[in-house]
């Protein structure tokens, strides 16, 4: 499903560390990359200059064919997060890379306000990669010598229409998958019985030739549920569905979602509610209704 990402990078650390890490992203099927930046101009002007810009990408470049993609660059200039979707359409990508970089006092992600603009503004998936700041030597040495990101993926399911969404993504994703697939559900959350998580999994187990279990709680509450069952060792990706654009503040304000961002050692994957557009025309109108 996924052959063709866009990574956005700042030349931050955390941009450095999160490319080390996307070889992860060749068993999910991705093989070409659009290392892409977005220079913001200042009321001063332009800052470095756009020579120095595609040099910096071209290095980059050069590393990630090494590991095996196939690699383009792209500048722009303007906002990062409405120029990535610009350029995801345009190179008619699937995924979008972004990495995070900063963590708060208690151990939490602090997500930057260019990270949260584009989970909120992506018509694509977005795969957030976090910081291993923080993280203890054992899990730091898990996270760089399991780069395959399809080793052991953990999702949480329910009957929201977000959590379909991503369970149908995961789905098409997992067809041709050897590794483990993690479903946990909530019964407190919708009233789902143990039965029909069992059917999710089977529905699951048809389509891929990795193990599929189910963790099912009573009660509880979910992204604590999710983080839990993420903290063993094999884990390599949590995917969640979100409310996308019309539900922005609510995600961004203290949901399941954000606190699985924000605590979890593995990246997240996030699927967005609404279809993927395809076309700058629809891209614009939505980004319209957003503001």
């Amino acid at each position: 499903m996924f052959t063709k990402a866009v990574i956005a990078t700042d030349f931050s650390p955390a941009s450095e560390r999160m490319t080390a890490l996307l070889g992860g992203l060749l068993p999910l099927g991705v093989k070409s990359l659009v290392l892409f930046h977005a220079a913001r101009d200042s009321a001063a002007g332009k800052g470095e200059d756009d020579g120095g810009l595609l040099d910096r990408l071209a290095s980059r470049a050069a590393n990630l064919r090494e590991a095996g993609f196939d690699v383009t660059t792209r500048l722009e200039h303007g906002d990062p997060a409405r120029a990535v979707n610009a350029v995801a359409l345009e190179e008619h990508a699937s995924l979008v890379v972004i990495g995070a970089s900063r963590k708060s006092a208690a151990g939490g992600l602090i997500l930057g306000s260019t990270v949260r603009d584009v989970i909120r503004l992506s018509i694509l998936p977005v795969l957030l990669i976090k910081p291993m700041a923080g993280l203890s030597s054992e899990r730091r040495h898990q996270r760089l010598a399991t780069r395959d990101l399809s080793r052991h993926i953990v999702i949480g399911v329910d009957a929201s229409p977000t959590a379909k969404t991503a369970l149908s993504v995961l789905t098409n994703l997992a067809t041709g998958l050897t590794g483990k697939i993690t479903l946990v559900h909530c019964a407190g959350a919708d009233g789902q019985s143990a039965e029909w998580l069992q059917n999710q999994r089977a529905s699951l187990e048809a389509v891929t030739d990795g193990q599929v279990e189910a963790i099912f709680e009573e009660s509880g509450d979910p992204a604590e549920a999710i983080l839990k069952a993420a903290t063993a060792p094999s884990v390599s990706l949590i995917v969640l569905g979100t409310h996308g654009k019309s539900a922005a503040r609510a995600f961004f304000s203290g949901s399941q979602s954000q606190a699985v961002v924000r605590h979890a050692e593995v990246p997240v994957l996030l699927i967005p509610a609404r279809p993927m557009m395809d076309s700058p025309e629809r891209v614009a109108k939505a980004e319209g209704g957003s503001r």
